[in-house]
């Protein structure tokens, strides 16, 4: 086998971890989001707190132009 070769099968084998510890972390999201204590913890948990091997799927933060205009859709009544 030849280290080209080698190489797609770690890629492949590292890739089916990454989908298995997504779904395992979507079941520990969930349930940490049904128990969270919204005063204690207002950041919204993500399967990379569960599974480090995800934290390149962690949600970037919003940004203050996105935060603005959610709130202007708020104050219409509306939706973004």
């Amino acid at each position: 086998m030849s280290p080209a070769e080698v190489r797609d099968l770690l890629d492949a084998w590292e890739a089916r971890e990454r989908r298995r510890d997504f779904r395992a972390g979507q079941v520990c999201w969930l349930l940490a989001e049904i128990n969270r204590d919204r005063e204690a913890r207002p950041v919204p948990f993500c399967p990379a707190d569960f599974f480090p091997s995800l934290e390149l799927l962690r949600p970037d933060p919003p940004t203050d132009d996105q935060l603005e205009r959610k709130m202007e859709a708020l104050s219409r009544g509306g939706s973004t």
